[in-house]
């Protein structure tokens, strides 16, 4: 809606104008009316007005001197006047101070509508310059952003950019916290959700300890945090978010993660805190909804493992891809036992390296399950169980437990693999970056490729050509986030000679292309 004021010494002129039905016609409000010049001042000193209506000869200040007025104040308002007075010196001032018209009463109403028409639709036309130029300012300032906490922008280039997208950049010290929308069926969804949380983090946190926030490609909520350097134990900021945290929960219609990255003092490290933010996000197929991890948790920080015996990670790994259970176990249970004997050390250590295993476990099942259904829940409660346990016999037992378990997603005993399909799966993991086929691959094993078909699609619930794309694709962002590899090269690496056929692939799996991604 548009304010309109009017003002006019002859009361009968504004209760007729009042009571006018042209206003809601046109989108306009009338807010206020005035008697003359001064009135009428005062009431636009404390009301936004668009269109103001004034008569010319008024006591104390008529309406030219009015006009004058707030013009010199600089007030962006449109101006109509009404005038019994057929006055060319009243006309020739008026044009010269950019009036909208000049009506002579009594009005005539076809006159009247059509200008009050025109009017709007010139406020209207504002207005959307403005949405626009504002959506531009406010796209150009989220590019900058991203770009600083990725790290993909120069010293010189930042400071130039963020005078223009009003950022400021000064702070003792940065940190960044992120927000993951863990529901919402779509990216929409997920979107308002994330534009939603930002409001609410602006409610709840001053200018002073929350300086900027916005969306990443993700769909994440991004809030670059000041602290002071030095801070004791008890970050007031983590206090802060917990309790935020708890309005979140208490809300019912959202479930979120929050991760919060390093501190940091240098202007550019700011990245660092981000991608210290965004490695944490790992964690939240081990969490529950509405979760909170620091980076500087004793539980997560690595500080301190080369003190007890290294865990065999990537060899367990490999076994449970194997489905080869008993092997796999024995190498755990020797693993457990040699943590057992540094359990003299403080347990924090003991919880980081178990953690690792886990976290490490729960990617490997969540990355090469496709069809997600065949993961058993107690993959989504991890977390929970392991920050509940105090006893190293039963961090043990949990990790035992879940080694077992990723074990029987890909062994034989799971009744999700047969023998028939089993080694071929394994195959395809080990050489998705050849040229693969269902045909090719019938040929190798002796199978009938349509049958072969049919086993795939059975097994992992979609076609071989989007589980072969699957593969592929996980291993291209583990080598976007992991190597300084030219995309072109991972490209090839992964088994897609067309780079652009792979850009298309990964940008329909992804959401983002490959170098938004890395």
């Amino acid at each position: 809606m548009y304010n309109v004021l009017i003002v006019d010494d002859e009361p009968i002129v504004v209760e007729a104008l009042r009571k006018s039905t042209v206003w809601d016609d046109f989108g306009l409000e009338v807010i206020g009316d005035a008697y003359n010049g001064i009135e009428a001042l005062e009431l636009l000193e404390k009301h936004q007005v668009h269109l103001l209506i004034t008569d010319v000869r008024m006591p104390q200040m008529d309406g030219i001197e009015l006009i004058r007025s707030i013009h010199q104040r600089g007030w962006d308002i449109k101006i109509l006047i009404l005038s019994g007075h057929d006055d060319f010196s009243y006309v020739k001032q008026a044009v010269k101070l950019g009036v909208e018209n000049y009506m002579l009463k009594p009005l005539d109403k076809n006159e009247f509508v059509a200008s009050i028409s025109a009017i709007a639709e010139k406020l209207q036309d504002t207005t959307n310059r403005q949405i626009g130029l504002a959506e531009q300012l406010n796209a150009f300032r989220e590019n900058i952003l991203l770009r600083w906490v990725t790290g993909s922008i120069t010293r010189a280039e930042l400071h130039e950019k963020s005078q223009i997208a009003q950022i400021e950049l000064n702070l003792d010290c940065y940190r960044i916290v992120i927000i993951k929308i863990l529901s919402g069926e779509d990216n929409a969804q997920k979107h308002m959700a994330a534009l939603t949380i930002r409001d609410l983090l602006a409610q709840r946190f001053n200018h002073d300890t929350m300086r900027l926030s916005f969306c990443d490609s993700s769909y994440d909520v991004v809030a670059i945090f000041s602290e002071p350097t030095k801070v004791s134990v008890g970050s007031p900021l983590l206090g802060q978010l917990k309790l935020f945290l708890s309005e979140i929960k208490a809300r019912n219609n959202v479930h979120i993660l929050i991760t919060i990255g390093h501190r940091t003092t240098d202007m550019l490290g700011a990245n660092l805190s981000y991608q210290s933010a965004k490695d944490l996000q790992g964690y939240s197929f081990l969490l529950p909804p509405n979760s909170l991890i620091d980076s500087d948790d004793d539980t997560k920080n690595h500080s301190g493992q080369d003190q007890i015996p290294s865990l065999p990670y990537e060899t367990i790994n490999n076994l449970i891809l194997a489905g080869r259970k008993e092997e796999c176990l024995e190498l755990t249970r020797a693993a457990l036992e040699g943590l057992q004997d540094a359990s003299h050390l403080p347990l924090s250590q003991i919880k980081n390296a178990l953690l690792e295993l886990l976290f490490q476990i729960a990617n490997t099942v969540k990355k090469s399950v496709v069809n997600q259904q065949h993961v058993p829940d107690q993959f989504k409660h991890l977390y929970l169980r392991f920050e509940s346990s105090s006893r190293f016999d039963d961090l043990a037992k949990l990790v035992y437990d879940t080694v077992a378990l990723a074990s029987d997603i890909f062994g034989d005993k799971s009744g999700t693999a047969n023998a028939t399909i089993k080694p071929i799966l394994d195959y395809v993991l080990q050489h998705s970056n050849q040229d693969l086929s269902l045909k090719t691959l019938s040929y190798k094993f002796n199978i009938n490729a349509s049958y072969l078909g049919q086993l795939f699609r059975k097994e992992t619930g979609i076609l071989f050509s989007s589980y072969l794309n699957h593969l592929r694709i996980e291993k291209a962002k583990e080598l976007l986030l992991q190597t300084d590899m030219k995309i072109t090269d991972i490209a090839a690496k992964v088994g897609y000679l067309e780079p652009s056929h792979f850009y298309k692939i990964f940008k329909k799996a992804t959401g983002v292309s490959p170098a938004e991604f890395k």
